[in-house]
């Protein structure tokens, strides 16, 4: 935010201290690129003081109507704004056609990247990990050579599909040799949908997880709801280790 507020001398006389120092003031005391142009333009008025000779009383409400924008700007959450336009809009697991793929989209990462001060690199690790968590779930076949029946996996509840993709995504992202994948996950999951972090909330251990994975693949009849799934994770926790998840 630009914490420099100019008096109306200030503004309409530059050429008493220099115009140099007139730029280096604002700069030195504004955290904010904004300052660099807006500076400059004040310099460039100065120079040119017929063109808007009579407007001194509006300069300083529209400065602070700009250090209204600015903050404004500094509250605004970049990452969160752009997940609520489209749940898919880093990358997506596309199982439409016959054959599944994965499509990861470079701008939009890039952009998020740097709005978390995290690498490019280190948050495509934690897209395609996650897109690659929705395949797992999906065409992962178990020991029985089963998978996923892709109609049920369709109408399955989207917190459920999307819990099971962030609690492996965690998973893999600590466990890859890529040091700043995790960082990048933790950073980008607070300003993710609801749907995308219920599974901080399940306290699993891996297997069970897995077997209620496998309990929710086998479901025809019920509705393929969250509950359902907080239910088996429950049952899964009191098979393996006498209720303890």
């Amino acid at each position: 935010m630009v914490n420099y507020v100019p008096s109306r001398r200030s503004i309409l006389t530059p050429a008493l201290v220099g115009e140099n120092q007139y730029l280096a003031r604002i700069l030195t005391r504004s955290k904010s690129a904004v300052a660099i142009p807006l500076a400059l333009n004040l310099i460039v008025w100065h120079r040119n003081l017929p063109l808007l000779s009579g407007q001194e009383l509006t300069i300083e409400p529209a400065w602070e109507y700009a250090q209204r924008l600015l903050a404004h700007l500094e509250r605004f959450r970049l990452t969160e704004f752009i997940l609520k336009i489209d749940e898919d809009i880093l990358g997506i697991y596309d199982h439409s056609g016959t054959k599944p793929k994965i499509e990861l989209y470079w701008g939009i990462i890039g952009l998020v990247a740097r709005d978390l001060n995290v690498s490019v690199e280190d948050l495509t690790c934690v897209v395609l990990a996650h897109e690659f968590a929705h395949a797992f779930t999906h065409v992962g076949s178990d020991a029985n050579h089963l998978s996923w029946d892709s109609v049920q996996f369709q109408q399955a509840a989207h917190e459920v599909k999307e819990g099971l993709a962030q609690y492996f995504t965690a998973l893999v992202c600590r466990q890859i040799k890529v040091r700043g994948a995790y960082d990048a996950y933790e950073k980008l999951l607070p300003q993710q949908p609801k749907a995308y972090q219920v599974h901080t909330e399940w306290n699993a251990k891996p297997e069970s997880v897995r077997l209620a994975m496998m309990k929710m693949r086998r479901v025809t009849q019920q509705r393929r709801s969250l509950e359902l799934f907080d239910q088996f994770l429950a049952d899964a926790a009191t098979q393996l280790d006498g209720g303890v998840a």
